[in-house]
């Protein structure tokens, strides 16, 4: 027997629309034909109809029906279909089309039914995307003047879900962001990654024109005492290096303070950010109570000809009760700053002995390093 089919109500919801069902994140609960709770994924469609013979009678009863969506309204392909057990009482329905969410891309598609063994019902019923939904279509710009246009957040098990996945299969980006003021694109998570970039062969996150790539995250330089050099090319100090990656270093045949420099090399700008200096730690140690750092100091140079004082400290430090050594630390806020044209720095320290056989262990000095 032929029938007939009118839509009451038909609604495709994407995306944004899902809310307004009440199906929520998660998936919703329905009732199939045996009267178990039956689970609806997020993105189904709902379908309301009437449904009569070819009288126009309305039928009642439980009929199988085949609900498919196709790109053309006459062939075509569907590109996806559902059979359902559905429920119709004086002619009225409500039913939905499932687990089509992964084709429809806010692309205009429509709707054929086909009611038991009857050939599928023409014309096809044309279905429109949401006005908010077309604002996800491939392609399209969302433009807003609301803090947070576009928020996504994923509650599944911590490591397990992303809340935001871009794939590329070109030579395009999966994700660009773009921003007069703020970020382009933000990423922030509890435990574990923000933002991941991940490529197999080309750059997985990149910083171009006049961009950086910054982080606040502090950052170390390690040099080794095997650096140390005599301030004074003349003096007979002696500084050798030893088999801990640092210098022992004895004062010579001339008594009163001795002087070694350790050059440094850090980078500056990181990235496209200035660096700022904010710590200098000394790791050493002392023979004896008269073994002393006397003094230390570091100095950016300022051209060729000239330097500036990051810090100087004269308190005269000694080690010689600690088997594994001291360490000095020193905050620093002044000059600090490296940049483009900032200069070399340099750390110069003055030494004390007792005798010409005492040794000083320099083992190294470390920096720490902020960003803008």
């Amino acid at each position: 027997m032929n029938k007939k089919l009118s839509f009451i109500l038909l609604a495709l919801v994407l995306s944004l629309g899902i809310a307004a069902l009440n199906l929520g994140a998660g998936a919703a609960q329905d009732t199939g034909p045996t009267g178990e709770p039956e689970t609806i994924t997020p993105g189904a469609i709902p379908i309301q109809g009437r449904l009569t013979d070819a009288a126009g009678n309305p039928l009642d009863g439980t009929f199988t029906v085949v609900f498919s969506l196709y790109e053309v309204a006459t062939g075509g392909t569907a590109i996806c279909s559902q059979t359902r057990s559905v429920t119709v009482v004086e002619g009225l329905f409500s039913d939905y089309l499932d687990n089509c969410y992964n084709v429809l891309t806010g692309q205009k598609v429509w709707l054929g039914v086909k009611v038991g063994t009857d050939d599928e019902m023409t014309p096809r019923q044309v279905i429109l995307a949401v006005p908010y939904a077309l604002a996800l279509v491939p392609g399209a710009t969302i433009i807003s003047d609301i803090d947070g246009v576009l928020e996504v957040e994923s509650l599944g098990t911590p490591g397990d879900y992303d809340a935001f996945l871009a794939y590329a299969d070109g030579t395009g980006e999966a994700v660009s962001g773009m921003a007069t003021g703020g970020a382009g694109v933000y990423g922030e998570s509890l435990t574990g990654i923000g933002v991941l970039g991940y490529s197999e062969s080309g750059t997985a996150i990149q910083a171009t024109g006049t961009g950086v790539i910054a982080s606040s995250a502090v950052s170390y330089v390690w040099i080794s005492g095997n650096n140390a050099t005599k301030f004074y090319a003349a003096d007979d100090i002696v500084i050798n290096g030893n088999g801990m990656g640092g210098a022992d270093i004895y004062r010579g045949s001339t008594a009163g303070v001795r002087y070694i420099m350790i050059p440094i090399t850090v980078p500056g700008p990181i990235y496209g950010q200035n660096v700022t200096v904010s710590a200098l730690d000394i790791y050493w140690a002392g023979q004896t109570e008269f073994t002393s750092i006397t003094s230390f100091r570091l100095r950016r140079q300022v051209g060729a000809n000239n330097y500036v004082e990051i810090v100087f400290d004269d308190a005269d430090y000694t080690c010689n009760t600690d088997p594994n050594g001291c360490i000095i630390h020193k905050d620093l806020t002044t000059n600090n700053v490296l940049t483009a044209d900032s200069g070399i720095l340099y750390l110069v320290f003055g030494t004390m002995f007792n005798g010409d056989a005492d040794w000083l262990r320099l083992g190294g000095v470390r920096l720490t390093l902020e960003h803008d």
